[in-house]
């Protein structure tokens, strides 16, 4: 406190400032040095220094003046760090800029499924800061997937996913840090929200781009759905039967699905009774998993490991 107390005395300050907090953003992006640590000194300092900036009357002047596509992101992120933290602008005027921000920008970088690891680091937790507290997060998550489709369908006539625009996969990132966050029915129809646009997600985007993120993105979804699921029953295995009903049949998306869930405690008994309101068993998606990809197996193209998981439900009887 006492060190960027001192430094904002220089006149000097501000624009070195912006300087240092796009630094930092990178330092989490890119080299992950205080990832997975309980307490992260990159982190505070990043919040602590965004809190003694003032917003730039035109940030995207400054973002697009940036060396390359990375630094551009890393701008963008010092850019919602600041804007986050800044008082004077309303939950909803932050959503709002938000949205056009990433617009704007056209984010493009790699290893946008990394971010889902670690809460979306800098970035990602900058993001979804400015979106957590909108009025109606669901509805600005919704306008936003719906003002991005151009930028989306851009993304599908190239052959390789980093060499296009990341927009609406940082979006993802952004609502699911925020849904992680919230409670109560706002968490409820957040996860609902992006449970439907991951279905889209899967069907249009992953179809034509084989881009990793979106079964990650979907996979990270599936590890809250404990938290939204009510304890009760009936209700329980109708939200999974909804959840599950499009993965049925995708192969090993459907058992890296089913192993999130298991990993996120869902009870064996709730599963199963999920997958026989859907005239379906565990045993015989196993069964036609190992019969259809035999040849596959046998050559190493499917995972070793969800193989043998799967191998593990099939001999289980």
């Amino acid at each position: 406190m006492s060190l960027v107390c001192s430094f904002f005395q220089r006149p000097d300050a501000s624009d070195v400032g912006w300087l240092w907090l796009e630094r930092l953003v990178y330092e989490s992006s890119h080299r992950g040095y205080w990832n997975g640590l309980e307490l992260n000194p990159l982190g505070q300092l990043v919040e602590l220094l965004a809190s003694k900036l003032s917003l730039m009357v035109d940030p995207l002047v400054w973002i697009d003046r940036a060396r390359g596509p990375l630094w551009r992101v890393d701008r963008l992120g010092a850019v919602l760090a600041v804007l986050s933290k800044d008082e004077t602008i309303t939950a909803d005027n932050k959503a709002g800029t938000l949205s056009s921000l990433l617009i704007e920008v056209q984010p493009q970088f790699a290893g946008a499924d990394s971010k889902l690891a670690n809460s979306g680091g800098v970035l990602g937790l900058a993001g979804a800061a400015c979106l957590f507290h909108a009025t109606d997060p669901v509805e600005v998550v919704k306008r936003l997937w719906d003002e991005l489709r151009p930028l989306r369908e851009q993304g599908w006539g190239f052959p390789k996913a980093n060499d296009a625009n990341q927009a609406a996969e940082l979006m993802i990132v952004w609502a699911i840090v925020t849904m992680q966050h919230l409670e109560g029915q706002r968490k409820t129809d957040l996860w609902i929200c992006l449970c439907e646009l991951l279905e889209t997600a899967m069907k249009q985007d992953y179809r034509c781009t084989n881009n990793p993120f979106w079964p990650e993105a979907l996979k990270s979804l599936t590890l809250s759905i404990s938290e939204i699921m009510g304890g009760e029953r009936i209700n329980d295995v109708s939200v999974l039967e909804g959840f599950l009903r499009p993965y049925l049949y995708k192969g090993s998306l459907f058992f890296e699905l089913h192993h999130a869930l298991v990993s996120a405690g869902i009870a064996p008994d709730i599963l199963e009774g999920a997958l026989n309101s859907l005239n379906v068993s565990t045993i015989e998606l196993a069964d036609r998993f190992l019969v259809a990809n035999k040849l596959r197996i046998e050559k190493g193209y499917e995972d070793f490991h969800l193989v043998s998981y799967v191998r593990n439900i099939f001999h289980s009887v």
